[in-house]
């Protein structure tokens, strides 16, 4: 039987109908349509859509935690880049969800300072929250720097991974709704860019939510593409 490639050439013709361009034309059109929800959308009923605990957060953890566990799936040794990535993906996934207070009752101070030089609690805690949150950001790093470097292959040869291709479109589909968030921070921005009366800070809040869902579901086609190819371990 022959062995499926693991490449696909950038500047193929047939790149328009490529699981690629198809995540990217549905994350486009999923950004209009909510950028244009407010008009046509029940502000209220679209507030609660994309509220935390709510359908589209939860879906967007659900899909988090699939792809982490898709890519350590039994069948095959897992490569590092498949088990930094499947902790990313689980640590993305409880940034989605937001860490319990009845486990974590510290939450954002895991990543001061302060908590583990002079917090109240046991050394023993301090030193194993510590280690799980060091283990997240290696695997972040690894993450980056991996995809980094493949980037950089792809631009010199041309051609790339199609896993490793969709895993950087989530990631930069990811990015655009943390701008589009951060966007909603500059009035003065907003206002010329909608036009008067519109609810620009809910427009902007449902693309980040949604783009943040499909951020996560193009890594986990990412995912479920780089075990279908069987590569070997690096």
């Amino acid at each position: 039987m022959q062995r499926r490639p693991d490449t696909i050439p950038v500047r193929s013709h047939d790149a328009l109908f490529s699981p690629l361009a198809c995540a990217l034309l549905a994350t486009l059109l999923v950004g209009v349509l909510m950028l244009f929800a407010p008009a046509f959308v029940d502000p209220a009923a679209l507030t609660h859509f994309i509220a935390e605990d709510q359908p589209l957060e939860q879906g967007t953890v659900l899909v988090w935690m699939l792809a982490g566990v898709c890519l350590l799936w039994p069948g095959r040794r897992p490569r590092w880049p498949a088990l930094s990535f499947a902790i990313f993906c689980f640590t993305m996934g409880v940034r989605e969800q937001g860490l319990p207070a009845s486990i974590v009752p510290h939450g954002r101070r895991l990543v001061q300072s302060d908590f583990y030089l002079n917090g109240p609690e046991s050394l023993t805690y301090r030193l194993v929250a510590g280690a799980v949150v060091l283990l997240c950001v290696l695997a972040v790093l690894h993450v980056l720097i991996f995809l980094s470097q493949e980037a950089w292959k792809t631009l010199r040869h041309f051609t790339s991974r199609l896993d490793t291709a969709l895993f950087v479109t989530g990631i930069a589909v990811l990015v655009a709704g943390q701008l589009a968030e951060a966007m909603a921070k500059y009035p003065g921005v907003v206002m010329q860019l909608f036009p008067e009366g519109w609810n620009a800070k809910l427009s902007l809040e449902a693309v980040e939510e949604s783009w943040e869902a499909m951020g996560a579901l193009i890594i986990f086609l990412g995912a479920f593409v780089s075990r279908r190819l069987g590569r070997t371990p690096a």
